[in-house]
Protein backbone atom coordinates (compact mmCIF):
# COMPACT_ATOMS: atom_id res chain seq x y z
CA UNK A 1 0.00 0.00 0.00
CA UNK A 2 1.27 3.45 -0.86
CA UNK A 3 1.86 5.60 2.23
CA UNK A 4 3.64 8.85 1.50
CA UNK A 5 6.25 10.07 3.93
CA UNK A 6 5.20 13.58 4.93
CA UNK A 7 7.47 16.21 6.40
CA UNK A 8 6.38 18.90 8.84
CA UNK A 9 6.81 21.66 6.24
CA UNK A 10 4.01 20.06 4.23
CA UNK A 11 1.81 19.30 7.24
CA UNK A 12 1.74 22.91 8.45
CA UNK A 13 0.12 23.84 5.14
CA UNK A 14 -2.90 21.71 6.09
CA UNK A 15 -3.65 24.28 8.77
CA UNK A 16 -2.42 27.60 7.40
CA UNK A 17 -3.06 29.37 4.08
CA UNK A 18 0.58 29.29 3.05
CA UNK A 19 1.89 28.88 -0.47
CA UNK A 20 0.86 25.46 -1.84
CA UNK A 21 -1.68 24.84 0.93
CA UNK A 22 -4.22 23.65 -1.64
CA UNK A 23 -1.78 21.06 -2.99
CA UNK A 24 -1.05 19.95 0.57
CA UNK A 25 -4.78 19.54 1.20
CA UNK A 26 -5.17 17.41 -1.90
CA UNK A 27 -2.28 15.23 -0.76
CA UNK A 28 -3.87 14.73 2.66
CA UNK A 29 -7.25 13.82 1.20
CA UNK A 30 -5.70 11.38 -1.29
CA UNK A 31 -4.42 8.85 1.26
CA UNK A 32 -5.91 6.79 4.07
CA UNK A 33 -2.58 6.47 5.82
CA UNK A 34 0.62 8.50 6.07
CA UNK A 35 4.05 7.71 7.45
CA UNK A 36 6.68 9.82 9.22
CA UNK A 37 9.62 9.50 11.59
CA UNK A 38 8.82 10.18 15.23
CA UNK A 39 10.57 13.54 15.06
CA UNK A 40 7.75 14.73 12.79
CA UNK A 41 5.66 15.88 15.75
CA UNK A 42 8.59 17.72 17.33
CA UNK A 43 9.24 19.54 14.07
CA UNK A 44 5.57 20.31 13.55
CA UNK A 45 5.23 21.69 17.07
CA UNK A 46 8.40 23.76 16.58
CA UNK A 47 6.93 25.35 13.45
CA UNK A 48 3.69 26.12 15.28
CA UNK A 49 5.42 27.67 18.30
CA UNK A 50 7.56 29.82 16.01
CA UNK A 51 4.43 31.09 14.28
CA UNK A 52 2.92 31.93 17.68
CA UNK A 53 6.04 33.89 18.66
CA UNK A 54 5.91 35.70 15.32
CA UNK A 55 2.26 36.53 16.07
CA UNK A 56 1.13 34.78 12.90
CA UNK A 57 -0.99 32.29 14.86
CA UNK A 58 -3.01 32.79 18.04
CA UNK A 59 -2.23 30.47 20.96
CA UNK A 60 -5.67 28.83 20.95
CA UNK A 61 -5.35 28.12 17.21
CA UNK A 62 -1.89 26.68 17.80
CA UNK A 63 -3.25 24.39 20.51
CA UNK A 64 -5.92 23.17 18.10
CA UNK A 65 -3.38 22.53 15.34
CA UNK A 66 -1.16 20.52 17.68
CA UNK A 67 -4.13 18.41 18.80
CA UNK A 68 -5.54 17.90 15.30
CA UNK A 69 -2.28 16.78 13.70
CA UNK A 70 -2.11 13.93 16.19
CA UNK A 71 -5.55 12.68 15.10
CA UNK A 72 -4.41 12.06 11.53
CA UNK A 73 -3.62 8.50 10.39
CA UNK A 74 0.16 8.54 10.73
CA UNK A 75 2.28 5.46 11.09
CA UNK A 76 5.08 6.79 13.27
CA UNK A 77 8.50 5.21 12.81
CA UNK A 78 10.81 5.33 15.84
CA UNK A 79 14.26 6.81 15.42
CA UNK A 80 15.78 3.59 16.74
CA UNK A 81 14.56 1.83 13.60
CA UNK A 82 16.22 4.26 11.16
CA UNK A 83 19.07 5.79 13.18
CA UNK A 84 21.96 3.97 11.50
CA UNK A 85 20.78 4.73 7.97
CA UNK A 86 19.85 8.31 8.86
CA UNK A 87 23.27 8.91 10.40
CA UNK A 88 25.05 7.47 7.35
CA UNK A 89 22.94 9.51 4.93
CA UNK A 90 23.44 12.73 6.85
CA UNK A 91 27.18 12.09 7.06
CA UNK A 92 27.55 11.59 3.31
CA UNK A 93 24.90 13.85 1.76
CA UNK A 94 24.34 17.60 2.09
CA UNK A 95 21.25 17.17 4.28
CA UNK A 96 20.55 17.50 7.98
CA UNK A 97 20.06 14.50 10.23
CA UNK A 98 16.41 15.54 10.53
CA UNK A 99 15.94 15.40 6.76
CA UNK A 100 17.89 12.15 6.66
CA UNK A 101 15.30 10.66 9.03
CA UNK A 102 12.52 11.36 6.53
CA UNK A 103 14.65 9.98 3.69
CA UNK A 104 15.47 6.88 5.75
CA UNK A 105 11.79 6.16 6.31
CA UNK A 106 11.19 6.50 2.58
CA UNK A 107 14.05 4.13 1.77
CA UNK A 108 13.12 1.55 4.43
CA UNK A 109 9.47 1.47 3.36
CA UNK A 110 10.09 2.06 -0.37
CA UNK A 111 7.96 5.20 -0.37
CA UNK A 112 8.43 8.82 -1.39
CA UNK A 113 8.99 11.80 0.89
CA UNK A 114 6.85 14.79 0.00
CA UNK A 115 8.54 17.95 1.21
CA UNK A 116 8.12 21.69 1.03
CA UNK A 117 11.71 22.13 2.25
CA UNK A 118 13.64 23.21 -0.83
CA UNK A 119 17.01 22.96 0.91
CA UNK A 120 16.32 19.27 1.58
CA UNK A 121 15.11 18.73 -1.98
CA UNK A 122 18.13 20.47 -3.52
CA UNK A 123 20.46 18.45 -1.29
CA UNK A 124 19.03 15.20 -2.63
CA UNK A 125 18.16 15.92 -6.26
CA UNK A 126 21.62 15.12 -7.68
CA UNK A 127 22.09 11.90 -5.69
CA UNK A 128 21.10 8.27 -6.23
CA UNK A 129 18.30 8.88 -3.71
CA UNK A 130 16.56 11.61 -5.72
CA UNK A 131 13.68 9.31 -6.67
CA UNK A 132 12.72 9.05 -2.99
CA UNK A 133 12.00 12.79 -2.63
CA UNK A 134 9.46 15.04 -4.34
CA UNK A 135 8.36 18.59 -3.72
CA UNK A 136 4.84 19.66 -3.02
Amino acid sequence: MNKPVIDACVAIKWFLPEEKHEEAGILLSSYNSLIAPDLFFIEFDAIVTKKVRQRLVEQNDADTMVQEIRKLPFEVIPYSMISRLAFDLSSTLPITLYDACYLSVAIEFNQTVTTADMRFYRGIKQTPFAHFVETL
